[in-house]
């Protein structure tokens, strides 16, 4: 799958039908390209990953099956309920989807 979920969204069905399963390694966190990925995986039945590289930590997961568990931004909403600063959180996300060049240099 291409770096940018973004910029492969007109293609995005055509490249999620053709695999078996999706890791989608990223340098921070893009929630909307994730949601959009998320969809597609649904709409073919195919499982797919976030792998996240944030700072000096490195997170794998969900692993997103379609029909079997919770969707990704299920997921999402969950592990929000238990972080300390939540309102912190969701700017910085939201400072993501405005400005998508934001974030730590690599």
């Amino acid at each position: 799958m291409p770096s940018n979920p973004t910029t492969c969204c007109p293609r995005i069905d055509a490249i999620v039908r053709s695999v078996d399963f999706v890791a989608a390694a990223l340098w921070r966190r893009h929630e909307s390209d994730c949601d959009r990925l998320d969809d597609a995986c649904a709409r073919h039945g195919v499982a797919w990953s976030p792998v996240l590289l944030e700072g000096r930590y490195l997170s794998l997961g969900p692993v997103v099956v379609p029909g079997r568990g919770e969707c990704y931004a299920c997921f999402r909403r969950r592990v929000m309920t238990h972080h300390d600063t939540p309102d912190r959180e969701l700017a910085v996300l939201r400072a993501y989807e405005d400005e998508p060049a934001l974030g730590p240099a690599g």
